[in-house]
């Protein structure tokens, strides 16, 4: 079966992926600015000593928890759609394959390509994949140690310094 032949699943199973391009984009900004709140939290903690920590403490808590809920969406969200854009990929695969066999000609198998949306598809996918500030496969666990690190910083900050 040709590409052109099984291009409405390709289709939706490519806006599906986008979607959830979307979502990672989302998520990872979200993670980031939450990280980049907590650490404030802390650094406005430090400047203002002599105000109540359990304020503080209370913003950090709250921020920490939803960076722990963004993180975990976005690697959610990147499962699925690292599973997702295997199975396009493979699809697609197997259409060059089999157009390859059945043709010998370079002209035809060059006119079995997939799209250039296709393949614009899937690289939006796995550029939206990694976190802002951190585009590397542990980025998550980084965001996840400076949340905890913010969060346990602010407690022992106002447990020493606080009123």
């Amino acid at each position: 079966m040709e590409i052109a032949a099984r291009a409405p699943a390709l289709k939706d199973a490519l806006a599906y992926l986008g979607s959830i391009a979307s979502r990672l984009r989302f998520y990872g900004f979200a993670a980031a600015v939450l990280t980049l709140a907590n650490l404030a939290n802390y650094a406005y903690s430090l400047v203002l000593q002599g105000q109540s920590s359990t304020l503080f403490v209370t913003v950090s808590v709250g921020i920490t928890v939803f960076a722990f809920f963004s993180l975990a969406m976005h690697e959610r969200s990147r499962k699925l759609g690292d599973a997702l854009f295997e199975e396009i990929s493979d699809e697609l695969e197997w259409d060059l394959r089999a157009g390859q066999r059945a043709r010998t000609e370079r002209k035809k198998a060059a006119e079995e390509r997939p799209d250039l949306s296709y393949r614009l598809a899937l690289r939006r996918f796995v550029q939206s994949a990694d976190l802002p500030l951190a585009p590397f496969a542990s980025g998550a666990i980084v965001y996840a140690v400076i949340n905890l690190l913010c969060f346990l910083a602010t407690v022992l900050t106002g447990r020493i310094i606080g009123p």
